[in-house]
């Protein structure tokens, strides 16, 4: 399968296309784990079953695609779209909780007040 074809697939199943067709996916990748252990970013432009055949730990079967940030921007302003936003903060959110990507209490403060003032509450 192409990674163009479960880019639509994930399309089809689980996002509408608006939803999906706004997001700017170019900031976005799959990655897998390989043989050796470390994430390997998938290749856009090559068959996904061939790259996971080859390099994944188990195979395409059995692999385990993470649908994550590929390329962070510098200025936040670049997201044109509120889903992208959104998907960078989730993943934001998951590195630091995670203890994956590490931060001041000040900063973490921040962010979380930040996160606060985005969430719609019910009225």
């Amino acid at each position: 399968m192409s990674l163009h074809k479960l880019y639509s697939f994930i399309h089809y199943s689980q996002l509408s296309l608006p939803l999906f067709c706004s997001a700017q996916i170019s900031y976005f990748g799959l990655q897998y784990q390989c043989k050796s252990e470390y994430l390997q970013w998938v290749n856009r432009e090559k068959p996904l079953r061939k790259q996971l055949d080859k390099n994944g730990i188990n195979g395409a079967r059995d692999a385990e695609l993470r649908f994550r940030v590929q390329y962070y921007v510098t200025n936040v302003t670049r997201l044109d779209y509120e889903i992208t936003r959104y998907l960078y903060f989730l993943q934001l959110k998951h590195l630091i909780l995670n203890g994956e990507l590490h931060c001041s209490n000040d900063l973490a403060v921040k962010l979380a007040s930040y996160a606060l003032q985005g969430m719609r509450l019910p009225l």
